[in-house]
């Protein structure tokens, strides 16, 4: 376990004693190839995930077959927990490889047995998941924030106001390329590409591939 040592799922259990958790909880690793699936939307799963090497990423489908980009993870990210701690529900969104990656499967059931030793070690990976679950929250409510404006320029402007308030620096980058923000903003890449080009011309922001800087300061309150 010890590619999951920067993991937050196991911060505060030192490397000793991640050897022995693997088989006491009954965690094993599987390897999959870019764009192959690990859970179909409407699956369920005991099973929490950490990403180990590469990334991956939460797509929802819609009925016409068309996928919405939900949160892409990387190494050391964890997923599938809040439908392991209900193995009877149905994942919302079908996770795939972003690119080549390696995951660790976990039975949610491993951290409630009893009389297995490591007692103290599953305390804090309980302890650190509710916090896992608390900032996993409060990024939806980023995302929500953003998408719920009507206009491709609202919903760039809301981010950006976001973005720049978490780093509070005059230039900032952004965790995506134009592809993974037009994603994550639900709008066609054109179109947000359009929008960022006539907000530049505008006077508005200024951008260079992924870093940004507001010049307009009216922008943050409208945000």
């Amino acid at each position: 376990m010890k590619d999951c040592r920067e993991c937050k799922l196991f911060a505060g259990i030192d490397e000793k004693a991640l050897s022995g958790l693997r088989s006491v909880l009954g965690a094993f690793e599987r390897s999959f190839g870019k764009g192959e699936v690990i859970i179909n939307q409407g699956d369920n799963t005991d099973k929490l995930g950490v990403v180990t090497e590469g990334s991956i990423e939460a797509i929802r489908f819609s009925a016409n077959g068309n996928g919405t980009l939900i949160s892409a993870l990387g190494r050391g990210e964890v997923f599938a927990d809040f439908l392991a701690a209900d193995d009877t529900a149905q994942s919302p969104v079908s996770i795939i490889a972003g690119d080549r990656c390696r995951v660790m499967l976990i039975p949610f059931g491993g951290l409630f047995a009893r009389d297995t030793g490591f007692d103290e070690e599953k305390r804090i990976i309980l302890s650190n998941l509710v916090a896992i679950y608390a900032e996993k929250y409060f990024l939806l409510m980023d995302r929500l924030i953003c998408i719920s404006s009507p206009t491709i320029r609202g919903k760039i402007v809301k981010y950006l106001t976001l973005m720049h308030g978490k780093t509070g620096t005059a230039i900032f980058e952004v965790p995506f390329d134009r592809e993974g923000l037009a994603r994550y903003l639900n709008v066609d890449r054109s179109a947000l590409s359009r929008e960022l080009s006539k907000m530049k011309n505008d006077g508005l922001i200024e951008y260079y591939k992924s870093s940004f800087r507001i010049i307009d300061k009216s922008l943050l309150r409208d945000g």
